[in-house]
């Protein structure tokens, strides 16, 4: 019956400890969770916090990245597509500056040869006339040209004389003068006239050989 006692008695105290340490751990336990715990959701949560701000800050650089880049492009594009425009315009402007200049420079030969020619200088008005026609190319203006052409050809050439070849600087507003009228020859429009006007530069270019050797 002792035995029995001391045995009941031994594992009472036995659960009697186990409980204490139970409770013991418990309340430790309980206490980690609610000193340790707290700082450690703080600390992942601040972490978590900067990785999204780093990984939102890198979004937004780099987008930004994207549409300054983008945007650079465009203006290179607009500036590079007004410069092309100015340019042109520009070009335009001048062309269209020199076919005036020319027009009222072919105007102002033709009236001179005119002149020339009502006093019977027709070296100095088919010298005038060339002047004038090329001019009219230039200003791409066919009215002068065509009586520029016909006044050299019927008014002055059949009146001019061997002296009056070498009397005139022809050779300087002769040369390239064929080959302007050629350019300007659409649908062969001025082909009589260039064949007559190699006929009578040959005679000028002839004679004045000519006299150069003479």
């Amino acid at each position: 019956m002792q035995e029995s006692l001391e045995i009941i008695s031994a594992v009472n105290n036995f659960y009697s400890q186990s409980f204490g340490q139970l409770i013991t751990i418990t309340l430790g336990f309980l206490a980690f969770i609610g000193v340790f715990l707290p700082i450690l959701l703080t600390f992942y949560q601040k972490r978590l916090v900067n990785l999204e701000q780093t990984e939102i800050e890198a979004m937004l650089t780099k987008r930004l990245g994207q549409i300054e880049s983008s945007l650079q492009e465009k203006l290179d594009r607009d500036l590079a597509e007004k410069d092309i425009l100015l340019t042109q315009k520009i070009s335009n402007s001048e062309e269209k500056l020199q076919e005036r200049v020319s027009h009222a420079l072919s105007g102002v030969l033709f009236v001179q040869g005119s002149l020339q020619l009502s006093n019977k200088l027709y070296w100095l008005a088919s010298y005038s006339f060339v002047r004038a026609a090329k001019e009219s190319i230039k200003a791409n203006e066919e009215g002068n040209l065509k009586k520029a052409l016909r006044l050299i050809i019927v008014n002055c050439s059949p009146n001019m004389t061997e002296q009056n070849y070498t009397e005139a600087p022809y050779e300087e507003v002769l040369d390239g003068f064929l080959e302007m009228l050629s350019h300007f020859n659409h649908n062969n429009r001025y082909t009589d006239e260039i064949n007559q006007l190699k006929v009578l530069f040959e005679k000028f270019y002839t004679i004045s050989n000519k006299k150069r050797t003479s």
